[in-house]
């Protein structure tokens, strides 16, 4: 009987592991330097998905940030302004447009649904330089 349960159990197990639906890749990459300004972003995920959520902060450079005013204050002018055009559908792939922004430090923050119901979520940054 301890056989048949643990051959059910690994049996099953690679069908647990694939259920949810990861980040396969983004644009811009997490950590990326860019030199012009991105008009969209895009998330591309494993398997289809539903994206509940993103937000777009930005952050300031760390070395602009004392010890106090990095444990006090957080500089984000702007969050969850992405929410408007993201599909109620599952989908692969998202392409979502952004607003101009000016040099800095920016962090996305995503929330989506897979196909199975469980809940992803994760989050990548990228840098604007001056040219």
């Amino acid at each position: 009987m301890l056989r048949v349960g643990l051959f059910l159990f690994l049996m099953f197990l690679p069908l647990q592991l694939n259920a949810h639906s990861p980040l396969e890749y983004s644009e811009p990459k997490n950590g990326a330097i860019l030199k012009s300004f991105p008009e969209n972003i895009l998330l591309s995920f494993k398997a289809p998905a539903k994206l509940i959520r993103v937000s777009l902060n930005e952050k300031e450079s760390i070395k602009d940030e004392s010890l106090f005013k990095g444990l006090f204050s957080s500089k984000s002018k702007m969050g969850n302004i992405l929410n408007i055009n993201i599909s109620q559908e599952f989908n692969e792939k998202f392409v979502l447009k952004l607003p101009p922004l000016s040099t800095g430090h920016f962090i996305i923050n995503w929330r989506a649904m897979s196909e199975d119901g469980h809940i992803i979520k994760g989050d990548f940054s990228f840098s604007i330089e001056e040219n």
